[in-house]
């Protein structure tokens, strides 16, 4: 090979490295929001899934106990949960539907701040400052809506922008399952000695009932999301 080739070839190799290592220092840049508006609508899509991942998770924790974040003092233990007495020695003790929305209220303020780390948009040049939400619940049959006041305030460069409030629907039968246990406390109530199996099979979600000791049965209502479990107690 010739001198006037091997130098071609030598400068072809370096510039072929050198495009490599900016190519990498390309990637690893680290990703800057072009300004207050794009990083508006981030943080926006951010907290929305959060809200959605926290409300699901809620569903599924205070199901499990009879729809309460904080158990009443009359509850059953189970494992590592509590199971309130809807039913107890006579007397119908199943919450409202105010009640249960108080509840999960109490749930979405205390866990949203937990899902919501925005130190990932610190490294991205976006300061974002959050105060303490406070959320509005409202069951029904078939959704849960909730509306969240989460003051934030997001600064890029020179820029600050605000965001104050939230909104979500989740598709849930949860307000279903607090109806149908309900149903089922006040026939406890009128005739405590007698399972109706007609009437609990005409509900229209799942119930089956454990038999537990103490002369007390935990009744659990079927979604196929979740479980929204009660306890009875007889004597």
């Amino acid at each position: 090979m010739k001198k006037g080739q091997v130098t071609v070839f030598l400068i072809a190799a370096v510039i072929i490295l050198l495009i490599g290592v900016a190519f990498l220092l390309y990637l690893n840049k680290p990703f800057r929001f072009a300004g207050s508006a794009s990083a508006q609508d981030a943080i926006n899509r951010f907290v929305l899934q959060c809200i959605e991942n926290t409300a699901a998770k809620g569903v599924r924790e205070l199901g499990l106990q009879g729809g309460y974040y904080r158990l009443p003092s009359g509850h059953f233990e189970k494992g590592d949960y509590g199971i309130p007495y809807y039913f107890d020695r006579g007397a119908d003790f199943s919450p409202s539907i105010g009640t249960l929305e108080s509840e999960f209220s109490d749930y979405m303020d205390d866990r949203l701040p937990g899902c919501a780390d925005f130190s990932e948009f610190g490294k991205q040049g976006v300061l974002v400052s959050a105060g303490n939400p406070s959320t509005s619940t409202g069951i029904q049959a078939n959704r849960i809506v909730l509306s969240i006041a989460y003051p934030l305030t997001a600064r890029v460069g020179d820029e600050t922008v605000s965001l104050e409030s939230f909104s979500y629907e989740l598709d849930s039968n949860y307000g279903l399952s607090h109806q149908v246990s309900k149903k089922l406390a006040e026939k406890l109530v009128n005739d405590p000695e007698y399972r109706d199996y007609t009437f609990i099979n005409s509900q229209p979600q799942i119930v089956s009932i454990l038999p537990q000791q103490s002369y007390t049965d935990i009744y659990i209502v079927v979604d196929r999301q979740y479980n929204f479990l009660f306890a009875a107690r007889f004597r």
